[in-house]
This record gives C-alpha cells, sequence and structure tokens, in this order.
C-alpha cells in the first residue's frame, strides 16, 4: 500500500509565468463540497428526489512567515493579490511513497490572509 506523506504534498501558486510555491508552508488543507436540489414535487406524495446543483472547494495554507526566500512566494506577496483582488490559479499536489501523483487545480478567490506572532516562538500565516 503506497501512501502519501505530508511532505510530500505541495500547494503551488501561478505567478510571473511560472509555477511557485507558498514559502513556508507547513500546513495544507483542500475541502471539497457538492450541493443538491429537490427536484420533486412538494405535496406529491412520493419520494424526495434530488440532483447535483453545484460544486465547490475552499482550501487553506498555513506556515512560518518569511519575507523573501527566491523562487517562492511569501505570506505578504499573497495578501498583496488579494487587496488587488486578483484571482490566481493554484495546483495542490500529493505525491505517494510508489511515485503516483494527484493534483487539483483551479482559480482561487483569497478570501482571508492572517499573519500571527508570538513572543516565543516565530511568526505563522494562514491563507
Amino acid at each position: 500500500m503506497a501512501l502519501i506523506k505530508g511532505i510530500d504534498c505541495t500547494f503551488y501558486v501561478y505567478d510571473n509565468g511560472g509555477w511557485r510555491l507558498l514559502a513556508c508552508g507547513r500546513e495544507w488543507s483542500l475541502n471539497t463540497t457538492a450541493s443538491a436540489i429537490e427536484t420533486s414535487t412538494t405535496g406529491s406524495g412520493a419520494d424526495a428526489t434530488f440532483e447535483y446543483e453545484k460544486r465547490g472547494w475552499t482550501a487553506n495554507v498555513s506556515g512560518v512567515c518569511n519575507l523573501s526566500t527566491p523562487g517562492q512566494l511569501a505570506w505578504a506577496d499573497i495578501r498583496a493579490k488579494q487587496f488587488a483582488f486578483a484571482k490566481i490559479l493554484v495546483n495542490f499536489e500529493r505525491l505517494d511513497t510508489d511515485g503516483n501523483a494527484y493534483v487539483d487545480s483551479g482559480t482561487a478567490l483569497i478570501t482571508n490572509v492572517s499573519d500571527i506572532e508570538n513572543i516565543n516562538d516565530v511568526a505563522t500565516f494562514s491563507v
């Protein structure tokens, strides 16, 4: 059985003509959703029936704040894209221990960027 290790999962953002890692990302999550709409007639006495209406997804990346890692996007770069209302292309890639890859891609709107500072630790971010 091939496993996917966290170290073999990467989150890329398309920027300036190439795919760039989000600098110092430590945790990634991708959540997909599908909503349904009722197609049956209310009051008919029959069983309710449903069809898919739409699908969607949300992603989150968090990690250690970094302002300048060559070839990577810093959290400040992402915040600048958020303030510019930029739509971004993202790739969420996973690689298992047998070398099999699975990629989810999409266009994202950045709705939240947080940075968290703790006097006893390094600053972290969440997008």
